[in-house]
């Protein structure tokens, strides 16, 4: 929508219409996904903020194609997710971890 909006003058009435109809069907389809129930799980540093590694927060790209000024949707940043298997190898190391402290 930043991008179709930048063009200023040259956007037309059915490239907008079009522009928000394709993103409102994205929206949608997002929200329609199944996922899986997952357990809550409490945090263990409540109530802290940026905690998040520097090297996992993901900085928005533009090439320079958007400035800060004319962004209709300020552009966020995102948080580098690890793989579920990546939590599976760590509880596996702890388990060794008790194995060994039991010898």
């Amino acid at each position: 929508m930043n991008a179709v909006l930048e063009e200023g003058e040259d956007v037309t009435d059915r490239m907008l219409i079009y522009t928000q109809k394709r993103l409102r069907s994205f929206m949608f389809k997002l929200l329609d996904e199944k996922r899986e129930y997952k357990e809550p799980k409490p945090y263990h540093n409540p109530y802290h903020w940026q905690m998040v590694p520097e090297e996992d927060i993901l900085h928005p790209v533009t090439d320079g194609a958007l400035d800060d000024a004319s962004l209709v949707f300020p552009l966020l940043c995102g948080i580098f997710l690890r793989p579920d298997n990546h939590y599976s190898e760590l509880l596996s190391q702890l388990d060794d971890l008790k194995d060994q402290q039991k010898r």
